[in-house]
């Protein structure tokens, strides 16, 4: 038994699916007005990171000022995020922790490779920066830029205590008793390491971002080596101090694996003040 109006219903139905089939665009139809959008969209999300240096040739112990600048498409939002530096292919670090810059609101960052902070040691270096957005915008990375630093002459002791001054001071020089001061930085030897910074152990604007400490004092406060390389030294002046295991930390290290056992280290240190 038919449905009243059946064969009427069915009509209108096939033409309602064949005038919808026929209206449909189809994925190829689609695909020439979609490229230009998706294209469009990535071109505006891109970023393009510039990578500064101070300069290209520097002794070990000098200051080296590096500023990032991120750029984004004309109306794409600025440029935020973070920036880290790659050296030789290996994430710049000190004392155990990457180095993470972060943009300015303009999209910009500075940072000074010097005594006190993160430095440079000696040989040859290819930098780039990789910016890492917290936005919309995509990720990239700067163009290489290559530096030479070398280490200069160092006068060496009979126990093979070695010092350069590469900074001259003013006033006169540090003598045992006084308090002296200091930033510093350690490198270990072996593998250009930094083990250890000034402000690596700075927490909070109050707390101190360099070292105070006898020298010559009984007993010692600071290692052999590190004690030594500072005499002599005056106000304002920034000096190499190449310090022997013996010197050192010995056969046993710091214990905590910063500095392993029988390591030849290199610090630079700048005098701030004599009390």
């Amino acid at each position: 038994m038919y449905r009243k109006n059946s064969s009427p219903l069915v009509e209108v139905l096939e033409s309602r699916m064949l005038m919808s089939a026929a209206a449909a665009p189809s994925v190829a139809d689609a695909a020439p007005v979609l490229a230009p959008l998706t294209a469009n969209r990535a071109a505006s999300q891109r970023t393009t990171t510039l990578l500064g240096i101070s300069k290209h040739r520097s002794n070990l112990g000098q200051p080296l000022k590096f500023t990032i600048t991120v750029k984004s498409a004309k109306g794409a939002p600025t440029p935020a995020g973070t920036v880290q530096l790659i050296d030789n292919g290996t994430t710049v670090a000190g004392a155990g922790a990457e180095l993470t810059l972060t943009l300015s609101p303009k999209g910009r960052v500075a940072y000074a490779f010097q005594v006190g902070n993160i430095a440079v040691y000696a040989g040859v270096h290819t930098f780039t920066a990789l910016y890492t957005s917290t936005n919309s915008l995509f990720a990239s990375i700067s163009k290489p830029v290559t530096i030479l630093v070398k280490i200069p002459k160092l006068h060496r002791a009979a126990d093979g205590l070695g010092t350069a001054t590469i900074q001259n001071g003013h006033g006169a020089a540090i003598t045992d008793g006084q308090s002296a001061t200091v930033l510093y930085t350690g490198f270990l030897q072996s593998n250009a390491e930094i083990f250890d910074y000034a402000t690596a152990a700075s927490h909070g604007p109050d707390a101190p971002s360099s070292l105070t400490f006898t020298v010559n004092a009984d007993p010692e406060e600071v290692i052999n080596g590190f004690d030594r390389g500072v005499r002599g030294m005056k106000v304002g002046e920034t000096r190499i101090v190449a310090i022997p295991a013996a010197l050192g930390y010995g056969a046993f290290g710091t214990g905590d694996g910063s500095v392993p056992p029988n390591a030849d280290l290199l610090f630079i240190i700048k005098l701030l003040s004599i009390t």
